[in-house]
C-alpha cells in the first residue's frame, strides 16, 4: 500500500462490494482508517440552515453502519446529540456503555436555534477540547459536528478539525459536500499557518493507480425510517427547550397585560423578528404555493386551536410575501447611474 501522507484514501476497485457506492468507500477509508489506526477524526460540516448538513451526517453514519452489519435505525438517538443539554449523558454512554461498544460514531447536531450564539460557540469549542482529552484514554470515535460557520470554531482549535465539509443544496439537486483537509504549513517555524487542501486519494483500477480528487460528493436522503426517527426526536428535543422560552414569554405578556393577553399575536410578534426567522422555519414548512404551515407538533407546542393555527399560518405567509416583495423592489428599483 502506498504512503498516504498527502492523500486521504486508497481504494482498490476490485475489493469494493458491488452494492457499495465508491464515494462512500472513499469516505469510509478517509474517516475510519484513522480510527482503526488509533487516531481521532473530526468532520466539521458547515452551511446555512436547510442546505442538508443533518441529512448528510445521518446518511454517512447509516452507510458506515451498513458496512458493519449494524442496523442504524436502532441507534439513531444514541449516536445523535440533538441539543447541548444531551452532550454529557450521550457522550458518556457512547464511551462506556457495553451495549454501544460496536458503535464508533457521534453526531453533534446544530443547536444554535435553541441556545444563544455565544453559548453555542463556547459549547462546540469545549466539545472539541473534550474529545481529545477523553478519547485518548477510552474509545476512539468519529465525530461529526454540524454548525453554520467555520467562524464558530476558535482559530487555535481549528487545527484539531481533521476534515472540513461545506454543504450546499442547489435548487432541484441533492445536497453536495465539498470536502477539504486542514494542514499546517511549517515552512516558517515562527509563523505556522493553517491551510487546507481538497479531499483526494488514490484509486486502483485494472492494476493502475490514479489520483482522484472529487470536486464534491452528492448525497441522497437517509433511509425513510432513519430520517423519521431523527426528524421527530430532533424536533422534540429542541422543542422542549423552546417551550421554556415561550412559557417565559407568555408569563411576561400576562404580567404586562393581564390574563386576557392574546397568545396568538404574542407568538406572531415574537417570531416576526428577523433574528428568530430560522427558529420559526423549524416549526413549519412552506408548501409549493408559498404558504406557511405549522407542523402538528408545533401547534401543540404553541397551544393553539385549529382556528388560531390557521390564522398564525396566514399571518406568517403574508409576512413572508411582504419580505419577498420588498426584496424584489430593492433588486429591480435600480437607477441608470447605478447600472
Amino acid at each position: 500500500m502506498p504512503a498516504l501522507s498527502k492523500f486521504d484514501f486508497f481504494i482498490e476497485e476490485e475489493k469494493i462490494e458491488k452494492s457499495l457506492n465508491k464515494y462512500i468507500a472513499m469516505l469510509e477509508y478517509a474517516f475510519m482508517e484513522r480510527i482503526r489506526c488509533n487516531k481521532i477524526t473530526i468532520l466539521l460540516l458547515t452551511g446555512d440552515t436547510s442546505e442538508g448538513k443533518s441529512s448528510i451526517a445521518q446518511k454517512i453514519v447509516e452507510e458506515f453502519c451498513k458496512m458493519r452489519g449494524i442496523d442504524y435505525s436502532l441507534y439513531v438517538n444514541d449516536v445523535t446529540i440533538y441539543t447541548p443539554i444531551e452532550y454529557p449523558r450521550k457522550t458518556k454512554n457512547m464511551l462506556f456503555s457495553k451495549e454501544l461498544k460496536q458503535l464508533q460514531f457521534l453526531i453533534i447536531d446544530e443547536g444554535r436555534l435553541v441556545v444563544r450564539a455565544k453559548n453555542w460557540h463556547s459549547f462546540i469549542n469545549q466539545v472539541i477540547a473534550d474529545i481529545f482529552a477523553m478519547q485518548r484514554k477510552v474509545k476512539r470515535l468519529f465525530i461529526i459536528i454540524n454548525t453554520q460557520s467555520l467562524q464558530d470554531i476558535d482559530k487555535d482549535l481549528r487545527r484539531r478539525i481533521t476534515f472540513w465539509g461545506t454543504v450546499n443544496r442547489p435548487l432541484h439537486h441533492k445536497p453536495r459536500l465539498y470536502l477539504a483537509r486542514f494542514w499546517d504549513d511549517t515552512r516558517d517555524p515562527e509563523n505556522i499557518k493553517l491551510k487546507k487542501r481538497n479531499f483526494r486519494g488514490m484509486y486502483k483500477q485494472n492494476k493502475k493507480i490514479r489520483i482522484v480528487q472529487p470536486p464534491f460528493i452528492a448525497f441522497g436522503m437517509p433511509n425513510k425510517k432513519i430520517w423519521k426517527i431523527y426528524d421527530e426526536n430532533s424536533y422534540k428535543a429542541k422543542a422542549a427547550i423552546i417551550k421554556k422560552k415561550l412559557d417565559a414569554l407568555m408569563e411576561k405578556m400576562q404580567a404586562e397585560f393581564g390574563e386576557a393577553s392574546d397568545r396568538l399575536n404574542s407568538l406572531f410578534n415574537f417570531y416576526s423578528e428577523p433574528k428568530r426567522r430560522q427558529e420559526l422555519l423549524m416549526h413549519g414548512k412552506i408548501n409549493r404555493k408559498g404558504e406557511f404551515r405549522l407542523k402538528k407538533d408545533a401547534i401543540e407546542l404553541f397551544q393553539l386551536n385549529k382556528e388560531h393555527a390557521k390564522e398564525f399560518n396566514l399571518k406568517v405567509t403574508q409576512m413572508l410575501d411582504q419580505e419577498v416583495k420588498k426584496q424584489n423592489e430593492a433588486i429591480f428599483n435600480v437607477s441608470e447611474e447605478e447600472i
